[in-house]
């Protein structure tokens, strides 16, 4: 598939969107880094999207491929056949690299605050020794300060906001509520729901920009709770 710098941008941004929210931690950084370390998404093992180029080791119980890529071995550049480790999207690839860094305590810095901006997280992580580049966190910080930056995750941002409009509520048998769109999220995890046989209201928080101002409380009056119907974030529906 021919390179497309600016799908690829808009592909992480919708797979990574959540994980940061739900991991409190800058999208930003998430972005840039993932920008540093594939050249805006030019060098990605193909059919990996294995973003940080993690080597299957026998540690790694899931799926593989094997590469030709070169190394230095004494002094020398030689090319060998090594594993690298398999993902079915670039959210997998993200979440296992925060993995990596949750399990190390060097960088239990990182998690120690909620919701640092993106120069300080990306101070924290470098004076953790992630990198051996004096620079790291200031390429970072100057990635999302690029007017390139600036206009692909703009439209990123726009498209995912776009797709997001026609996310819905699914009420299941049980009467939990799902919401469906891009990301697949129990409402029950950020709000609470109270029911009675009548109606099913979700008074839904200010999650990220997924949810608009209008649709922080939604009604939906179901008598009977129907795991085959989907219903729009706003209608409000009598089925009586």
């Amino acid at each position: 598939m021919p390179y497309n710098r600016e799908k690829f941008i808009k592909d992480v941004y919708a797979q990574t969107y959540q994980l940061s929210k739900e991991e409190e931690i800058p999208h930003d950084f998430i972005i840039a880094q993932v920008i540093q370390e594939t050249g805006w998404g030019k060098h990605i093992l193909e059919g990996t999207h294995n973003i940080f180029n993690i080597k299957a080791d026998v540690s790694w119980k899931g799926e593989k491929s094997t590469h030709k890529v070169w190394e230095v071995e004494h002094g020398k550049k030689v090319w060998v056949n090594d594993d690298f480790r398999k993902y079915d999207s670039y959210k997998e690839s993200v979440s296992d690299w925060l993995n990596f860094l949750h399990d190390n305590p060097r960088y239990k810095a990182l998690f120690e605050e909620k919701n640092l901006s993106t120069e300080e997280f990306a101070k924290r992580i470098q004076d953790a020794g992630y990198a051996t580049d004096p620079d790291y966190a200031k390429n970072i910080v100057n990635i999302t300060h690029g007017r390139t930056y600036k206009d692909l995750v703009g439209k990123a941002k726009e498209a995912y906001e776009t797709e997001s409009t026609n996310d819905t509520i699914k009420v299941d048998e049980s009467g939990k509520a799902i919401f469906r769109g891009s990301n697949d999220i129990n409402i029950n995890e950020y709000t609470e729901v109270s029911k009675n046989t009548n109606s099913l209201m979700l008074e839904l928080p200010e999650l990220d920009t997924t949810l608009k101002a209008q649709e922080v409380v939604s009604s939906l009056d179901l008598p009977q709770y129907d795991n085959s119907m989907d219903y729009g974030i706003n209608d409000e529906i009598d089925m009586a």
